[in-house]
């Protein structure tokens, strides 16, 4: 969905297999939350459509700025490229302003929904490789 190539709108089963999740039920709450978030949207028909929308809080846009970050990060199965240390930290620094952009939005979200930002951006981060020594 943040492909600028891609255009158009998904299916709840299309997002959930391209996730890897269950359609029923799997991807409900997933797409719920992004929602809430203001990263994504549905059409008001039976069988929602979902599309990418453009940010409209601080948050939508740290977190899509996170999300585009870590697709610069390569994949395990992949080779490692030189560029590496750099995607990583250009990654970390988007994590750490999407923290910071999370807890001034608690007020907005509710402390709940703020944690679990907070936990999923964490998780994130530790699924990033070490950074070398001297950086």
């Amino acid at each position: 969905m943040l492909d600028p190539s891609a255009s158009g709108s998904w299916g709840r089963a299309e997002l959930a297999e391209l996730a890897g999740v269950v359609a029923n039920g799997g991807a409900d709450e997933h797409l719920l939350g992004l929602a809430r978030l203001g990263l994504i949207a549905h059409d008001d028909q039976v069988r929602r459509r979902w599309y990418a929308t453009k940010p409209s809080t601080p948050l939508a846009e740290s977190l899509t700025g996170v999300l585009a970050a870590l697709r610069t990060v390569p994949d395990s199965r992949r080779a490692r490229t030189d560029g590496t240390p750099s995607t990583v930290l250009r990654v970390r620094r988007a994590l750490r302003g999407a923290e910071l952009t999370a807890s001034a939005a608690s007020s907005e979200l509710g402390q709940g929904q703020v944690s679990e930002i907070l936990r999923l951006l964490d998780a994130a981060a530790q699924c990033l490789p070490s950074e070398p020594r001297g950086t």
